[in-house]
């Protein structure tokens, strides 16, 4: 599998298999729950619009759901990425009762329940040569991050540390165009959000070679319209804000 494919499998959430490649556009199986949630952005909330990956279509079937999206790495193949999770619960809809108990363990654990965000995985790479960069922990041994959930905000913090340190130094302009997108997605979760959002993703591409930054919010799977505020999100987003204001 080539780089930047290996890249795009890994945002599509592991499933090789499930995902299919065109140049800029990635295809992959869903539940038809997330395939709804996009077609109800895309026809009535033009804000939730600009902050989510662009939606192309999707093929809906009993068994089958397949939605087509942005490739957010396409074209950014020596950029570094971070997937960080929103929200005080993980709670998804339709789970069942002793799955939500065995979540609301593991959210405990985490930075989940307390800060409303969980950093789940990343992939950091030398942006001159796209090689990717190992991290290992104070024995030596190779860390797995494609499964972080660092138990602390102090913790987390290390690894946005390792996120924005490219080249040896740390990129202060990424911290801020961050955090800029930060206080987009806050003011639109205060103010215009009606729907509890459980799994959402904060998806950051960072290339400080070429100075290139983007965000997006994807896994849109479980949406419930309660009519209120998610003050899961919002307290996600607050406690972000705050680590990397300490970073800058």
């Amino acid at each position: 599998m080539s780089e930047d494919k290996n890249s795009a499998y890994k945002q599509a959430g592991g499933h090789e298999g499930n995902i299919v490649f065109d140049g800029n556009k990635i295809t992959k199986k869903t539940k038809l729950s997330e395939v709804e949630n996009y077609e109800r952005i895309f026809r009535e909330d033009p804000k939730f619009q600009k902050l989510i990956p662009h939606f192309y279509g999707a093929t809906k079937g009993e068994k089958d759901c397949r939605m087509t999206t942005e490739n957010l790495l396409y074209g950014r193949e020596n950029a570094s990425y971070m997937d960080i999770k929103l929200g005080t619960s993980s709670c998804t809809l339709g789970s069942s009762e002793e799955k939500q108990q065995r979540r609301l363990v593991t959210d405990k654990e985490r930075c989940t329940a307390e800060h409303g965000y969980t950093v789940v995985a990343c992939q950091l790479k030398n942006p001159e040569t796209g090689e990717e960069v190992e991290v290992k922990d104070s024995e030596g041994s190779v860390i797995d991050t494609g499964r972080i959930h660092p138990p602390s905000p102090e913790a987390s913090k290390v690894w946005l540390e390792r996120l924005f340190t490219q080249n040896k130094e740390k990129d202060v302009k990424a911290v801020k165009y961050l955090l800029s997108q930060l206080e987009i997605i806050l003011d639109y979760f205060e103010n215009d959000n009606t729907y509890t959002i459980r799994g959402m993703s904060l998806f950051i591409v960072i290339d400080s070679l070429k100075e290139e930054y983007f965000v997006k919010l994807i896994d849109l799977v479980s949406m419930d319209p309660t009519g209120e505020c998610d003050v899961g999100l919002v307290k996600g987003c607050q406690s972000l804000m705050t680590l990397l204001k300490e970073m800058i």
